[in-house]
């Protein structure tokens, strides 16, 4: 089977690395090719990954979210050229091909797997993080009133155009999908949760060792990406600047927050070395007030890992509470930081949270798991497609 995979800028979030990795996974037994935008074109071969980079040198204006006409052209020539039996598009809003290229499932038989809100608010979180007004067609919007309008209606109409299959890969943002035009064709929206490769992100014994890091010190882990701020960082640090002998460390792009002297930033850091980070701390910390899963809650608890979290979006569906990791309310940060603090006390506790987190990795979000859901949708929609010409 010839796949095309259509991802936004690389990078630019942990939705391009759950892309790149369903990617290399079917290009062990398809032809795979996956186009992606960046600073300059490109093209190469990674690990019998086919890949095209479109070179986007103007991503300044907002509009070009929705229809960016120069590399979308681009991209319908590749289409045409390539001729796949299915196309899998991924994050579509800003420095990407553009929300119109979904037009081309008119073409070709299409799969877009939703990263984020995008898709039913103007931003791909909402602000603030609890409104939840694209339920109700964002008719009141107080962050981007009359855009929000605009938004919804163009989005519905590039969605009523597209005959394509839309994965969520969370239960949670399949029902606040369900609410727009795009979820109303029911039998077209599959939930199919994010796979991790197990191989890779598992516990590494050494990890205190490599990163020469004392066996005894007490560390918190917090996965910032690209916007540690958005996720909650300033907030966490002060909740655990209250601590003694406790340290965080936090993977993830520039913070605009003072560095107290417990709090060690690592910057990005590859993500085959992100294994090592999960492994020497004790406990992850998840305090983003919005998130349709989490991948850094699989990944830590692949590595034996208990994640604190806020009980929202996607979040509950990737964490059994008490057994595998602690969840508490929204945005009630004492709370968030007293059940670190309890776990960091209690490494019995921790210990064994940790080995369920991991048997419920390896059950519920291995990567193979993920292929395997992923290529019998493709093979279900070459049949509809070719009962329909």
């Amino acid at each position: 089977m010839k796949i095309v995979q259509v991802q936004g800028w690389f990078p630019l979030s942990g939705a391009g690395h759950a892309a790149r990795d369903l990617a290399r996974t079917l290009a062990r037994h398809h032809d795979v090719h996956f186009l992606m935008c960046g600073s300059t074109s490109d093209e190469y071969v990674d690990s019998g990954l086919k890949i095209h980079v479109f070179g986007l040198t103007d991503t300044g204006a907002g509009w070009k979210s929705y229809v960016n006409p120069s590399v979308l052209n681009r991209l319908g020539l590749e289409l045409d050229r390539l001729r796949p039996d299915i196309v899998h598009f991924h994050f579509l809003g800003k420095r990407s091909f553009s929300l119109c290229s979904l037009l081309y499932s008119r073409r070709y038989p299409a799969v877009w797997t939703l990263h984020d809100l995008w898709s039913v608010c103007v931003k791909s979180y909402p602000e603030p993080p609890h409104c939840q007004n694209y339920r109700r067609g964002c008719i009141v919007c107080r962050t981007w009133p009359g855009i929000s309008i605009v938004n919804k209606l163009l989005k519905e109409f590039i969605f009523r155009l597209s005959p394509m299959q839309i994965i969520s890969p969370s239960a949670w943002l399949a029902d606040q999908v369900r609410s727009s035009r795009l979820g109303q064709r029911a039998e077209n929206l599959h939930v199919i949760p994010y796979g991790i490769d197990v191989r890779l992100f598992s516990r590494r014994e050494d990890a205190r060792a490599i990163l020469k890091v004392d066996p005894n010190e007490r560390i918190v882990l917090f996965m910032g990406g690209q916007y540690p701020d958005r996720k909650g960082l300033p907030e966490l640090i002060e909740i655990l600047s209250t601590q003694k002998d406790v340290s965080l460390w936090v993977l993830g792009g520039p913070s605009g927050r003072k560095r107290p002297p417990f709090v060690r930033f690592f910057g990005l850091v590859p993500r085959e070395e992100t294994p090592l980070y999960y492994s020497a701390c004790d406990v992850l910390a998840v305090s983003t007030l919005a998130d349709i899963s989490s991948l850094a809650i699989m990944e830590a608890g692949g590595c034996e890992r208990p994640a604190v979290a806020y009980r929202i979006g996607g979040v509950p569906e990737v964490v059994l509470q008490d057994q595998t990791g602690i969840l508490v309310d929204p945005g009630d940060i004492s709370a968030l930081g007293h059940e670190i603090v309890r776990l960091l006390e209690n490494p019995e506790r921790r210990i064994r949270m940790g080995k369920a987190a991991r048997a419920f990795v390896e059950e519920r979000f291995s990567l193979d798991r993920h292929v395997r859901e992923i290529e019998a949708l493709y093979s279900r929609i070459g049949r509809i497609r070719g009962s329909d010409e």
